[in-house]
Formats: structure tokens, sequence, C-alpha cells
């Protein structure tokens, strides 16, 4: 497998197509061609690279930090996280597997779900 992982830059002060196109919305993120973006639009064409020997990541977005939030909101996904400390052992993978994939089916549906033990106590060690 040919792991791909797409970079889209929507940098740019909004200054060449002006009016439509201003330091607060520019060009970038203006449907011109339909009810995309332009932005929406290349970050399709980037995902329909992948084949059967192609997986494409999720793009990274680099943008100026005043259009962060357009860059974030165009982009059109609400992931479910899945945090995990990187310094624990699984002994049974099967039963982790299926525990994530409960976990996830339920905080699809809104919930915010936290899997671990019940405590019995106060601790500092927890973080």
């Amino acid at each position: 497998m040919i792991p791909v992982q797409p970079v889209i830059l929507c940098g740019g002060s909004g200054t060449r197509l002006w009016p439509l196109s201003r330091a607060g919305f520019p060009k970038q993120f203006l449907c011109l061609t339909g009810e995309e973006s332009l932005f929406q639009l290349a970050a399709k064409r980037l995902m329909g690279l992948g084949a059967s020997d192609i997986q494409v990541a999720n793009p990274y977005m680099v943008s100026g930090e005043d259009h962060r939030f357009l860059a974030a909101q165009q982009s059109g996904t609400d992931p479910i996280l899945v945090v995990t400390p990187a310094d624990q052992t699984v002994a049974d993978q099967g039963a982790f597997t299926a525990a994530m994939q409960t976990a996830i089916r339920e905080a699809a549906t809104g919930s915010i779900v936290i899997l671990g033990i019940t405590p019995d106590r106060p601790e500092t060690g927890y973080g």
C-alpha cells in the first residue's frame, strides 16, 4: 500500500477577486462553480486519488491564522476522536477493538464515551 498525505495550501489575502473575495473571505473559500468552494473541490479531488494500492489520508490544511476557522468549517468533517496513551499494554486486542468499535458507535450518537476502570478512590497518578 502506498500512503499519501495530501496537503492543501489555502493561504491568500483575498485581494485579486475583489469585491467577491476580501481579506476575511478569500477566493479559495468562494463557491465559483457550483455549491462547493474552491477549497472543498480541491479536497475532493485529492481524496479521489485513492486506489487499491494507494491509501489517501485526510488532508492537512495550511492556511493563514485569520482563515483557520473557515478552513475547519469547510473541511466539513467532525470526526470521532479516539484518544489513547502510548504507554499501555493491551493483552486482548480483539476485546480492545470490539470495545472501541462499540464506543465509536455510541459517540457517533452524540455521547461522550470514556473507557477504563471504575475508580474506587482519588488518585493523582491518573493525570
